[in-house]
């Protein structure tokens, strides 16, 4: 099987420690759709099988799985409840540019190939809107895990 290093080859690396460049990576892939499937092929099963193995290890009483491709890659018909944070797409560009250092165009590249926020608001059972500040994200997380709390079985349905 292929590795994210056998896959980027030498020029996509940074340094001699052979740790891969991710932005040199992401600006690769993300203008690429037939590089991000690539390599998504090799990550995914990895990253599917570390989730299930930490999924059958724990006792606490719910567990975050924070993955972009939760829906795409299947792993959403393995959870009890999936929550959907959305935010207007001009707050994503303007974030991407703020805390990531990436131009407007890089931005809109990484946000287009995401899966469609509409597409998974209709799939998710608690959808918050991280469109505001963080207190009004926040008050909107704990009024959804209040909801999971009072009921018996722990879904969620907020």
């Amino acid at each position: 099987m292929r590795t994210t290093g056998s896959w980027s080859g030498s020029g996509r690396r940074c340094g001699l420690d052979g740790r891969i460049n991710r932005p040199a990576l992401g600006a690769i892939v993300f203008a690429d759709p037939a590089a991000l499937r690539d390599l998504e092929g090799i990550l995914h099963p990895g990253v599917r099988a570390e989730i299930r193995r930490r999924l059958a290890a724990s006792t606490a009483p719910f567990f975050v799985v924070d993955a972009i491709k939760l829906f795409e890659g299947g792993l959403a018909r393995e959870m009890d409840a999936n929550w959907v944070v959305v935010c207007p797409r001009s707050e994503q560009v303007r974030r991407l540019m703020t805390e990531r250092g990436m131009t407007a165009e890089q931005a809109e590249t990484r946000i287009s190939a995401q899966g469609s926020q509409e597409e998974k608001v209709r799939q998710g059972t608690v959808v918050i809107d991280n469109g505001g500040t963080l207190t009004e994200m926040e008050q909107q997380v704990d009024a959804a895990l209040a909801a999971v709390n009072d009921r018996p079985d722990g879904a969620s349905t907020a």
